[in-house]
């Protein structure tokens, strides 16, 4: 398979859902959260000592919630989740924390979960910045979405918190994840080569290039895409994905994908440009205040959306229908999120009408 007898690609398909869950599944959450509780044990003060508590932030897709859950669970620390009730007072919001084991190592997966963009709810983050400023807490570790932290760094600038942030994924680090990624237990290595000219992708340091085959920027481009998200990355990554229609196995077959080459797996790519992301043409006020809203709440019903947004209920669901349509957001628990896939689309399109965005 080198370049000097390709044909461009023009039969292969796209991959169904079946082998999308073999090729480019969804990350093992356990392996990301010891590897965030090592990187936390070199960087210093944390629960494991009596440093103060961390605050890890991270744009929205980064994967940092669930090894946070992992994280806690493996090394006992106590999780503290949010009350159904987020609108308190100041008195209401000192006892609710009161009443929390704050006293041992605790974390905290997600902070956008914790507070509303109105006036009743605030209470509860205010309490805990006062009580980790303080020192009334043991140390902790604090999730938090780049997009709250972007509205709290503004609200009170003058936190004295410790923060970490996770580097952003560049193309080598896009490979060795891309590749670790299928979980099919057919030991196979994943190649992936662009469906126009033939180029190598993955991997980055194929045998073949010495003899002639050229490797691609391609992961170059797709991190560059995704500002060095790996959640939007492999989203992106997933609807570039194609394989030869005698490659594609039937919906219900239980075997891995069909090498091309003995001890291999070959798959292709199509160029960025021709993958289709979600955007639209325009949006309404109404359709821009909810696409903020849920950026910076981690996700929020419709109640929760007409009450931080102050639009009318059917302005809301007008505006959800809307986004709906266009991929652009998605139903997930009862509470409706950017999708991962829209997500580039829809910073760029808050950043130009001027809504205050995240800083990655």
């Amino acid at each position: 398979m080198d370049d000097a007898g390709f044909t461009a690609a023009a039969d292969i398909t796209t991959v169904s859902q079946l082998q999308l869950r073999r090729l480019a599944p969804e990350p093992d959450w356990s392996m990301r959260a010891m590897a965030l509780g090592m990187a936390l044990d070199e960087a210093g003060p944390g629960p494991t000592s009596n440093g103060t508590t961390a605050f890890l932030v991270a744009p929205p897709f980064s994967g940092l919630d669930a090894p946070l859950w992992r994280l806690a669970e493996a090394r006992q620390w106590q999780v503290i989740e949010p009350p159904e009730e987020l609108g308190m007072g100041p008195e209401e919001a000192a006892a609710w924390w009161n009443a929390q084991p704050l006293d041992r190592p605790w974390v905290i997966p997600e902070l956008a979960k914790f507070w509303l963009r109105h006036y009743a709810g605030l209470a509860l983050v205010k309490e805990l910045f006062n009580r980790v400023t303080l020192g009334h807490t043991a140390p902790g570790i604090v999730g938090c979405s780049s997009w709250c932290w972007s509205f709290w760094y503004r609200y009170l600038s003058d936190l004295p918190v410790t923060v970490y942030t996770p580097a952003p994924m560049r193309a080598e680090e896009l490979s060795v994840w891309l590749e670790s990624l299928p979980g099919d237990g057919s030991g196979l290595p994943l190649r992936v080569r662009k469906s126009n000219n033939g180029y190598w992708v993955l991997p980055l340091d194929e045998p073949n290039a010495a003899n002639g085959a050229r490797l691609s920027t391609y992961l170059k481009d797709l991190a560059a895409l995704a500002r060095g998200n790996p959640g939007v990355a492999l989203a992106i990554w997933q609807r570039a994905l194609r394989v030869r229609p005698d490659e594609a196995l039937p919906e219900g077959e239980a075997g891995p994908a069909k090498a091309t080459v003995a001890g291999q797996r070959d798959c292709w790519v199509v160029p960025l440009d021709q993958v289709a992301l979600p955007s639209v043409s325009t949006i309404s006020r109404p359709a821009g205040l909810v696409l903020h809203a849920v950026l910076l709440h981690s996700g929020l019903n419709r109640q929760r959306l007409a009450l931080v947004t102050g639009l009318s209920p059917g302005e809301v669901e007008g505006a959800l229908g809307y986004l709906e349509r266009y991929d652009l957001v998605v139903n997930q628990d009862e509470a409706w999120q950017v999708t991962p896939q829209g997500y580039p689309w829809v910073r760029r399109r808050l950043q130009s009408e001027g809504y205050p965005v995240d800083g990655f």
